[in-house]
């Protein structure tokens, strides 16, 4: 029934398959990285990553935003979670004592092999100072309208690191 089977066939089997594997593989970061364009109003920085449910594919990290003008500050929880059926719509976040603006980034579905994938972005706006008056950490409840929830635990490392980037570039 199979025939001899070439080695370029199975590197070419193999490389399909790795690619596959890591397609939704979030870039990890383990130190805050700020984002500087010249002509850009802000400046963006970009928090530690850290997973949701011990998923490499699933993440989260604090982004903020510095406006070059007034130095004021905005900052985010910016998830990329991935599942495997049926739409989940993440669109309501909470905090213990605050309702959260969702922001769509993107959705996508995907079907490798027969294995089907469904990824949702979105941003969580903080208010205004929370992460500094949390800097111990804290949690955040995320919704989706299938009726499904997450949990986002913003760790102290996470904020101290964010917060010391932050203000080293308001200056």
């Amino acid at each position: 029934m199979f025939k001899e089977i070439s080695l370029a066939s199975i590197i070419i089997i193999m490389a399909l398959l790795l690619s596959c594997a890591t397609r939704y593989v979030s870039e990890i970061r383990k130190n805050p990285e700020a984002i500087i364009k010249e002509y850009d109003p802000f400046i963006k920085v970009n928090g530690i990553t850290s997973s949701i449910e011990d998923c490499r594919n699933n993440t989260y990290f604090l982004k903020s935003y510095i406006d070059k003008k007034y130095k004021t500050v905005v900052h985010q929880i910016y998830v990329s979670y991935s599942y495997g059926s049926g739409w989940r719509f993440y669109d309501e976040a909470t905090l213990p004592d605050a309702e959260l603006k969702v922001t769509k980034v993107g959705n996508m579905a995907h079907c490798d092999f027969g294995k089907f994938t469904i990824r949702e972005e979105f941003i969580i706006t903080l208010p205004d100072g929370y992460i500094e008056s949390h800097s111990g950490g804290f949690s955040v409840t995320v919704f989706s309208k299938s009726g499904h929830s997450m949990f986002i635990n913003i760790s102290q490392h996470q904020i101290k690191e964010q917060l010391e980037e932050v203000r080293s570039l308001r200056i």
